[in-house]
């Protein structure tokens, strides 16, 4: 199995770029423009880009406000943390799911 590398800002600017260039569907076309030395797959490309490079993208805690608003949307859709998501502007699903496991951890 291929060990995971972390994301350097080299690629991210690189990532970006080809984003800028190609749109934010093109993930294979991406990929393969990143090179064979930096060896990203589209999916990992693609959650690079949705989870931390994507404009808009809030990071660090949620809110008190955002937080209550996670929780009761996951009581109205369970664990559908992509639609829950959809209701969170700027916000992630992946983001949502780990605050919602953080709150759970601490009770």
């Amino acid at each position: 199995m291929k060990e995971r590398q972390r994301w350097q800002p080299e690629e991210d600017a690189l990532l970006r770029a080809y984003v800028k260039q190609y749109g934010a569907k093109e993930w294979n076309l991406i990929s393969q423009r990143m090179g064979k030395n930096l060896d990203r797959d589209p999916k990992s490309c693609l959650e690079r880009w949705k989870n931390y490079l994507k404009p808009g993208i809030k990071k660090g805690s949620l809110t008190p406000e955002e937080q209550s608003l996670v929780i009761s949307l996951q009581a109205k859709y369970g664990n559908k943390w992509k639609k829950i998501a959809a209701e969170v502007p700027g916000r992630t699903a992946k983001r949502s799911e780990e605050h919602t496991s953080e709150l759970q951890s601490q009770e």
